[in-house]
């Protein structure tokens, strides 16, 4: 299940315009930067957890998920995710990490196999 939210596009003076991208995601619920952003903007504080741990009705298919369990099915749908993007590129030896990029690169050259063990998470 999608959301049909929307996510708002803003303009803001805390954003370092010369830092990375000069974008910068803000999450209002998320830490106290984020909270003064978004109350500056009007963004909305949006919930997802229950008091007991379970997520609630705005985590859309968590929703009654206790918060191990969505982290689990998160790192499965990144996983699959990853796997999708690199079929589709032809070389991704244009990653930001370089850590990552000569393995993806060599992986997407089809000049290694990837490693199933890669993907535990700490």
């Amino acid at each position: 299940m999608r959301s049909r939210r929307t996510i708002p596009i803003v303009a803001d003076t805390y954003v370092d315009r010369e830092f990375g991208t000069g974008a910068l995601k803000i999450t209002p619920g998320h830490d106290p930067n984020d909270f003064e952003i978004g109350q500056r903007l009007g963004l909305p504080i949006i919930n997802v957890m229950n008091n007991d741990g379970t997520f609630n009705g705005n985590a859309g298919r968590f929703d009654g998920v206790e918060r191990s369990e969505v982290r689990k099915q998160l790192w499965a749908d990144l996983k699959v995710g990853f796997v999708v993007f690199m079929q589709l590129c032809s070389c991704a030896a244009s990653l930001p990490c370089s850590r990552a990029s000569a393995w993806a690169s060599a992986w997407a050259c089809n000049r290694i196999k990837p490693n199933p063990h890669i993907w535990h998470a700490t």
